[in-house]
């Protein structure tokens, strides 16, 4: 798979919305294949193995915060509310000057919401 459409395939099941329609057509594809029990199988599978390849990440000597930014999202993803908002919090507490900042923290604020 090429890079381009791996990275518009990954945004779309983070759930990122507002990128344009190819990340649309990507979250299209997502839901196609989701709608049979091969592609629900599938999915299981590459998000333990995605969780795994995310800790391990976090166990090197100089992990990226990004690290706790992709774990959030997976947990969040995996309906692990706690986890993820755990997660997000780390990656603010190590990049407080990270773009994406005001974006997380309000991330964080919806699932404190909605777990009430």
């Amino acid at each position: 798979m090429r890079s381009r459409t791996f990275f518009l395939l990954a945004l779309a099941v983070a759930g990122w919305k507002g990128y344009g329609a190819h990340v649309e057509r990507a979250a299209d594809v997502i839901e196609g294949l989701l709608a049979t029990a091969d592609g629900q199988q599938n999915w299981k599978s590459n998000q333990q193995k995605a969780e795994e390849l995310y800790l391990r990440s976090l166990k090197l000597d100089h992990p990226v915060p990004m690290a706790h930014r992709g774990l959030g999202m997976l947990y969040e993803k995996m309906g692990r509310t706690r986890e993820a908002i755990d997660e997000y919090q780390k990656y603010l507490d190590l990049a407080s000057d990270a773009m994406d900042y005001g974006r997380i923290q309000r991330r964080i604020q919806t699932l404190k919401s909605s777990g009430d």
